[in-house]
């Protein structure tokens, strides 16, 4: 029962959550070309430095509300899963309490997790675009 409840719990968590990582990926190019763009030797124009320079600041900002928000979808469905009318439903499978509780734990550690590689890949994506002169020196 345990793996039944766990399915549902995923389709539940990821039925939202893969949007927002899609876009924080997406946001993570966007903020390696802005960084990219601050970084030049080049002498650019005020505007295009300072829209970058904000570019660089939303895409941050982006990344820590992924990050906010993934973690408020899994607290807000395991309220609602087990504190509303739905988790008086949760409560009429023919399942153990403990296998209802190790489901929510489980998919709520393994979304954080994935939430955090993700948050740790967008940042490596951006410093490597960005520092990637600094950081891979050819002698």
């Amino acid at each position: 029962m345990l793996k039944k409840l766990l399915k549902y719990d995923f389709k539940a968590i990821f039925k939202f959550w893969w949007i927002g990582a899609l876009t924080t990926f997406i946001l993570s190019f966007v903020g390696a070309g802005c960084g990219s763009i601050l970084e030049t030797e080049k002498e650019l124009p005020g505007a295009v430095t300072v829209f970058s320079a904000i570019g660089m600041v939303l895409v941050v900002l982006g990344i820590f509300a992924f990050i906010f928000f993934s973690e408020l979808l899994i607290y807000v469905r395991y309220y609602k899963h087990l504190f509303t009318d739905e988790g008086y439903l949760t409560f009429t499978l023919p399942a153990k309490r403990h296998q209802i509780l190790s489901s929510k734990l489980i998919s709520g550690f393994t979304c954080s997790l994935l939430t955090g590689l993700i948050a740790v890949t967008e940042a490596s994506v951006i410093i490597l675009t960005t520092f990637r002169k600094d950081i891979f020196v050819d002698d």
